[in-house]
Formats: C-alpha cells, sequence, structure tokens
C-alpha cells in the first residue's frame, strides 16, 4: 500500500444542502450535459449556497 491514497465516493441527490456538509468536490450535470466541476466554493463561486449556483447553473438563476 503506497503512503498516498485516494478514495472516491460518487453519489447523486437532490438534497443539495446535505451535500454541501459532506462534499469537496463537485460535479453539475444538467441535461446530460457536465455544466460545472470544481471544489465546493469553485462551484459555488458568488452564489450564497450549492442550491444557488445549481439553479443558476441549470436554469439561468430562476427558481
Amino acid at each position: 500500500m503506497s503512503a498516498y491514497s485516494t478514495s472516491v465516493v460518487s453519489t447523486s441527490s437532490h438534497l443539495m444542502g446535505e451535500l454541501a456538509e459532506t462534499v469537496d468536490d463537485v460535479l453539475v450535470i444538467n441535461k446530460g450535459r457536465l455544466v460545472a466541476s470544481g471544489t465546493l466554493g469553485e462551484v459555488t463561486g458568488s452564489h450564497q449556497s450549492l442550491e444557488d449556483a445549481f439553479f443558476a447553473l441549470t436554469t439561468g438563476g430562476a427558481r
């Protein structure tokens, strides 16, 4: 076993608040296309929450 190892767990959820508490990296897929990927901070950007960023990325900000 190497001194450095990583683990990957993939999950899909509509519970953005819970995801924001547990993830390091995020992928946002809209209609089968990758629209954002990066750390939680990179994807959230200037938005107040992951949920706000998700809606901005997938619907142009409309809720």
